[in-house]
């Protein structure tokens, strides 16, 4: 993705209770004509992130379906996770291993509804027995997980069959039960906690997902489906050193970005700070072409607190050729964050009587 053939656009994702993605927008130049806004809730997108970016450590990932409505029913859902993850598949029966949440709007069109719950480790027989899930992902699977998610009194239940594929895994999960109570699939998420484990060595890793609609009859239409794919570049770290000048009120932060052994330039980083490990963002600065950055900005107090963050990108269709009958519709890059770091403040020099 060379800068010529890129526009960039500022977005931020929609607040969630249940995540905390910020996407910022990759966009071709070439789009049809629609303000980035609309072009980003138009678009279905895989965020994966998680709560560590380094090689060989566990991680508790994050997987981020959003807009699926906008490209018609989704009857049928593969994760692929790439080759070089470690996951562990065994789980005591029932045992909760993440957070979920499903955001479901009525056929035909309304207004949105959000399920939340957990990710369990779901007992085989149930499996088994169960018309759609056999319908979906017949047989044994390496692990089977459920999410369990309620809104109000209303409650889904959603199995996911986890198998390896040639040093990947897939995750599949169907929503023919969910369809049948003419509700459509708009953002699927999970957090799996104890499950992966970060790649021991450094690259790219590509996170995909096949997503096949239902036709006009109900029944899967495989010659719609379409591709999406999450890139993560690993290792990846923001560093953050800050200061305050009681003299001249400035704060500052700088700090570089590097992922898979390269620089990452112009790409913004979200400075927050604040008097508690919850601070909030007081500006962005933009690295440069060796990933380096710098943010300055007078505050009336110094801040205790301060940490930088790098959201997701996204741009329409991916890097490279898809396998999907309909193509790949967008791809997104991973963020980091650097450690919450304590600032130090230089005190004004004493005046001389």
């Amino acid at each position: 993705m060379q800068a010529g053939n890129i526009r960039w656009f500022r977005r931020e994702s929609r607040g969630r209770i249940y995540s905390a993605l910020a996407v910022v927008v990759l966009a071709l130049l070439c789009f049809p004509a629609s303000s980035s806004a609309d072009l980003y809730d138009d678009t279905p997108l895989l965020n994966v992130g998680g709560d560590s970016h380094l090689l060989g450590q566990a991680v508790d990932l994050e997987v981020d379906l959003d807009h699926l409505d906008q490209a018609g029913d989704t009857e049928r859902l593969v994760v692929t996770v790439p080759s070089g993850y470690a996951v562990n598949l065994v789980h005591p029966v029932g045992a909760d291993i993440g957070s979920a949440a499903v955001e479901t709007v009525p056929t035909g069109g309304g207004n949105p509804r959000l399920f939340l719950g957990t990710l369990v480790a779901m007992d085989p027989a149930a499996y088994a027995a169960s018309a759609s899930a056999q319908a979906c992902s017949p047989g044994a699977h390496a692990a089977l997980w459920q999410m369990q998610m309620s809104s109000g009194t209303t409650t889904l239940s959603i199995p996911i069959a986890v198998d390896p594929s040639s040093g990947a895994y897939t995750l599949a999960m169907c929503f023919d039960d969910e369809h049948a109570q003419n509700l459509e699939i708009a953002t699927v998420f999970f957090d799996a906690d104890l499950v992966f484990g970060n790649p021991s060595a450094a690259g790219r890793y590509v996170f995909s997902a096949l997503v096949t609609p239902f036709a006009s009859d109900g029944t899967a239409s495989t010659a719609a489906a379409f591709e999406l794919h999450a890139v993560e570049d690993l290792p990846q770290t923001l560093s953050a050193v800050a200061r305050y000048n009681q003299s001249t009120k400035a704060f500052t932060v700088r700090g570089t970005l590097r992922a898979n052994g390269a620089a990452r330039a112009g790409i913004n980083v979200h400075v927050y700070a604040g008097r508690t490990r919850d601070p909030k963002e007081v500006g962005v600065a933009v690295t440069q072409s060796n990933g380096s950055y710098v943010f300055t900005k007078r505050l009336a107090t110094a801040p205790t607190y301060a940490v930088g963050s790098v959201n997701h990108y996204w741009r329409v269709g991916c890097v490279g050729a898809s396998t999907a009958p309909a193509g790949c519709a967008s791809q997104t890059i991973d963020g980091t964050s650097s450690p919450l770091i304590k600032v130090p403040v230089i005190r004004a020099p004493k005046k001389k009587r």
